[in-house]
């Protein structure tokens, strides 16, 4: 049995982003006492919940106040993992990959002319358009936007 919010690429991109915190915790920080180390985990799993639960709304408003949520979530497990390498638990190079699925969450969740529309089957597919006909972004244009955005952080921080 499978759920509308099971096809959505945005969904898909956070239960990735939960395992490869799963390995982190499982691997590097396995020992580690911060509190960042709680907050990650908790934030992650924060993410897909509120996309899967948003996605069961029938009022937009309600599905545009959990993506929004789980946008916030997005924020805050990229600062978790901030704060862990800025205390010494992780390194720049441990976070790349982590860092890289967050801001192409966050995209997704932010994209302007990504249309939520009323029918749960059409948010955020990898088509151009949904059923109702209305232009949108394709995955890989988002991943691009997402991917320059992230570069141009990347250089600015790195000066």
């Amino acid at each position: 049995m499978h759920f509308d919010h099971d096809r959505l690429d945005v969904y898909k991109r956070s239960i990735e982003f939960v395992a490869w915190v799963a390995r982190l915790l499982d691997g590097p920080l396995a020992t580690c006492r911060i509190s960042a180390v709680k907050q990650l985990d908790r934030a992650s799993t924060s993410i897909p919940l509120n996309i899967a639960e948003g996605n069961g709304k029938r009022s937009l408003l309600d599905r545009h106040r959990f993506f929004d949520i789980a946008r916030g979530s997005t924020f805050e497990s990229a600062a978790c993992l901030d704060v862990l390498v800025a205390r010494g638990s992780l390194s720049v190079d441990q976070i790349v990959g982590g860092k890289m699925l967050l801001v192409r969450i966050a995209s997704m969740l932010s994209c302007p002319q990504c249309v939520i529309c009323s029918c749960a089957s059409c948010i955020f597919p990898s088509a151009v358009k949904c059923e109702s006909g209305k232009r949108r972004m394709s995955e890989r244009q988002v991943f691009l936007a997402s991917f320059h955005a992230w570069m141009s952080i990347w250089h600015w921080a790195s000066r």
